[in-house]
């Protein structure tokens, strides 16, 4: 018994090293890039290009990267589908094309897909722009600037085409970098803030015709998200001529904890304000979540003053959750392993979450402007903890 003790001390040790959660002594803190001298060394400008929405990783161990897109129809009909190089999140694994496919049909019945290429092949993707391929499925940007997406799964055939009515965008670089050097980073770039899209969904012989709006991102990194995020909440909502994508995104212990929010507000397809340095983020309403056992913000408010002296209010009011994810299962990790992260408390989970959503514009007179809609959000919680702890390092704010 006690050499048994020994080892699975021993391997709960080497659970947390490789986890990353070694302590928390060390708080070197994150930060959003955005020096002239991180452009430059990463070859981009201030201006967004086709070219970052190409494959920007190997592919293969050490890495992650996935291209994500969602459609939400005007009949209810919600469809999300992302193509991951690797198996998911499996960032130490070999290359492994994966394509999932999420549907939320009007009636309430939700479909999950997943198709992949060999393992070990690299995903058939082009470096200039975003042209991926997972067996038969695809995701393109055309020359009239167009996104066209056509994903067949056993009895499933969709087919999208989003037309960007918001330019490409990213926060700074888009690149968030952890410690001391640059060395541990997660990148993202979204290829498409906010898109009109006219889709065919076939399910067996039922066709239907689509129409509704957009939304693509692209993320990669070179460091397990766990080892350097506690936790996030995003949102994108389109309030007529309105388009806002909102995160409240906080670092692990290991790196203090740091808020770095992220914050785009754009009318008419044009960028109004994403100074993710001066948004005030309110959560009010938190409750403990019967299914995750953690914290649950049911009240958000992203609040941005901009230089005009008009006040931009948006407020995201939980109703219901509609997705859980179990995170341990998409990572990589062994079924020993899994059992033994839960054995020690480990549990990062994911929820999606649809509500009402608020714009509220305040002009320097006072004067108010109401905009409500429907809108889906989530939470990506992977600290073990129950509460949120959060320190907001940015200049003239307290925590």
């Amino acid at each position: 018994m006690k050499n048994r003790n020994a080892i699975l001390v021993s391997l709960i040790m080497l659970f947390f090293l490789l986890m990353g959660c070694t302590g928390n002594e060390n708080k070197r803190g994150a930060l959003l890039a955005r020096d002239q001298e991180d452009y430059t060394r990463l070859g981009i400008t201030q201006e967004s290009l086709p070219r970052e929405d190409g494959l920007r990783t190997s592919g293969k161990e050490g890495s992650y990267e996935w291209w994500y897109f969602d459609a939400e129809h005007t009949d209810g009909t919600k469809v999300v589908a992302v193509f991951y190089t690797k198996h998911k999140l499996d960032r130490k694994g070999p290359a492994h094309p994966t394509l999932t496919l999420e549907m939320s049909l009007p009636d309430g019945e939700q479909i999950n897909k997943e198709i992949s290429d060999e393992k070990g092949t690299l995903i058939r993707a082009s470096t200039d722009k975003c042209d991926v391929q997972i067996g038969d499925c695809f995701a393109r940007y055309n020359k009239d600037g167009n996104y066209e997406l056509h994903v067949k799964i056993d009895d499933i055939n969709f087919d999208c085409v989003m037309k960007p009515k918001v330019q490409m965008w990213r926060p700074g670089t888009g690149h968030t970098y952890f410690g001391d050097g640059k060395d541990k980073y997660l990148g993202w770039f979204v290829g498409v803030p906010g898109a009109e899209v006219e889709s065919t969904l076939a399910i067996g012989g039922d066709v239907k015709t689509l129409t509704g709006t957009g939304y693509h991102d692209h993320n990669w990194g070179n460091e397990d998200m766990i080892k350097l995020i506690s936790h996030w909440y995003w949102a994108r909502v389109v309030f007529d001529d309105y388009t806002v994508i909102l995160d409240d995104f906080i670092a692990n212990d290991k790196y203090g904890y740091t808020r770095i929010p992220v914050f785009l507000l754009a009318k008419d397809g044009k960028v109004i304000d994403d100074n993710e340095r001066t948004v005030e983020i309110i959560r009010a309403d938190t409750i403990l979540h019967p299914v995750t056992k953690k914290f649950m913000d049911n009240s958000l408010s992203f609040i941005q003053k901009t230089s005009d002296g008009t006040t931009y209010q948006i407020d995201l009011i939980r109703k219901e959750d509609i997705l859980f994810l179990d995170i341990l299962k998409m990572s990589g990790l062994s079924d020993f392993m899994i059992k033994l992260a839960k054995f020690i408390g480990e549990n990062p989970t994911y929820v999606r979450i649809t509500g009402d959503a608020t714009l509220t514009i305040t002009d320097k007179d006072g004067n108010e402007t109401k905009k409500e809609t429907t809108a889906i959000w989530e939470q990506m919680c992977l600290s073990k903890g129950k509460d949120a702890i959060i320190h907001d390092y940015r200049p003239g704010v307290s925590n």
